[in-house]
């Protein structure tokens, strides 16, 4: 989530989105008890007759028995092994879950779904050693038709051919409007981000932001060594007033709110705050990409004073209850009340807030811009630590 300014907070770090709650249009699903992440917007969820016939058969086939129905899903060995571990531990998301019949009966008949007979699930609930509530794509060609899901205009039904734009993007994903289709094909050919239409279109405002972030903010090569951005939707369930964002861990993507929510023009004090959110949702996609837990664990207990009574165990992945505890004493960020909610976003208020600095320091920034740059108020052990780990040095002046 980016931004420095009043949000309504839904962190839930089992579903693996840090996000806002929003609006469920972003998703699609039979009941609210599970939902489905829609890759794009042309994508056609399965007939209810599917989903009932699919469920027959799921229970038919194993019944409604907890450790017996992971066993049926689309898991690495390793990865069932530790959802079952987690069984034993009160209040994991595993465990809750295994209580839960509507989600169950909710998420069932997608998790037998598959299309194309050849062995891998549509969908999978399953996500580095966790179980989510939103369904996501597990196979990455539904149809089998040699398209992969995200650029197939109809993923679930053989295409004889895509028309494609002239940078290989098919017309499906590109914007009716000629300079946003400029923006969506010179990020994807430069960086590797499609820029993906949703709930809401694209706003020329945030897409030639996005590209001034990624020219002035981050050293050559970076996004390809991070690997954990690359997409970004326009969302209408974000804030219509806020520069709400989100940033989903399953999908490598960011989501940000569209032209409900963004114009052509912005004001200079909503342009910064918009790259603030945009540095702060890459910073989210950079911890997982590029930092190991121990790492977050170490940085936390000697910059941000974070008691190691608070984690006795061995912390093995970032979805350990260590980094959502609210951070209660007065974090090394001082411009930032959202930075104290807990560590992943202590992390990103941090990264978002050095980023904009290394720009100013570059002279991305005018002289009057700086009065609405967040203030970067860290240690200089901390400010070392980022600048070493992600290449800031540069400008930072160390």
């Amino acid at each position: 989530m980016g931004g420095h300014y009043i949000r309504i907070l839904c962190i839930k770090p089992t579903i693996l989105v840090f996000v806002i709650c929003f609006s469920l249009s972003t998703f699609a699903s039979n009941t609210q008890a599970c939902r489905v992440f829609r890759f794009h917007a042309g994508l056609e969820l399965p007939s209810h007759e599917s989903l009932i016939r699919a469920s027959r058969e799921a229970r038919a086939q194993y019944g409604t028995d907890f450790k017996t129905r992971l066993t049926h899903l689309s898991l690495q060995p390793a990865e069932l092994q530790q959802i079952l571990s987690n069984l034993s531990k009160p209040g994991s998301y595993s465990w809750t879950l295994h209580f839960d019949e509507k989600f169950w009966n909710c998420a069932e008949p997608y998790l037998r779904l598959d299309t194309d007979q050849d062995g891998l699930a549509d969908w999978t609930i399953a996500f580095e050693q966790e179980l989510s509530t939103t369904l996501i794509p597990y196979d990455p060609d539904i149809d089998n038709d040699g398209i992969k899901n995200m650029f197939d205009p109809s993923p679930s039904k053989v295409s004889s051919k895509i028309l494609r734009g002239s940078t290989g993007l098919p017309l499906h994903l590109l914007d009716k409007d000629i300079k946003l289709q400029s923006l969506q094909e010179e990020l994807y050919k430069r960086y590797d981000i499609l820029v993906v239409n949703h709930s809401d279109e694209h706003s020329l405002g945030v897409l030639s932001n996005l590209k001034f972030l990624l020219e002035n903010g981050f050293p050559d090569g970076f996004l390809s060594r991070m690997n954990e951005f690359k997409i970004l939707y326009a969302f209408s369930g974000h804030n219509q007033f806020n520069n709400f964002a989100a940033y989903h861990r399953q999908m490598k993507a960011i989501s940000i709110g569209g032209r409900l929510s963004y114009g052509e023009e912005l004001s200079t004090e909503q342009r910064v705050d918009l790259l603030h959110t945009l540095a702060h949702e890459i910073g989210h996609a950079s911890l997982f990409g590029l930092v190991s837990p121990q790492e977050l664990r170490g940085l936390a207990e000697s910059q941000v004073r974070v008691s190691k009574i608070l984690a006795p165990h061995t912390i093995l992945s970032f979805l350990d209850n260590f980094f959502f505890r609210p951070l209660v004493e007065k974090t090394d960020i001082g411009h930032s009340r959202y930075s104290q909610t807990n560590l992943h976003e202590w992390f990103a208020e941090t990264f978002s807030a050095i980023v904009l600095q290394r720009m100013r320091a570059k002279g991305a920034f005018a002289p009057s811009d700086s009065k609405f740059l967040p203030i970067l108020d860290v240690s200089k052990e901390t400010s070392h630590w980022f600048g070493e780990k992600f290449g800031f040095n540069d400008h930072l002046g160390f």
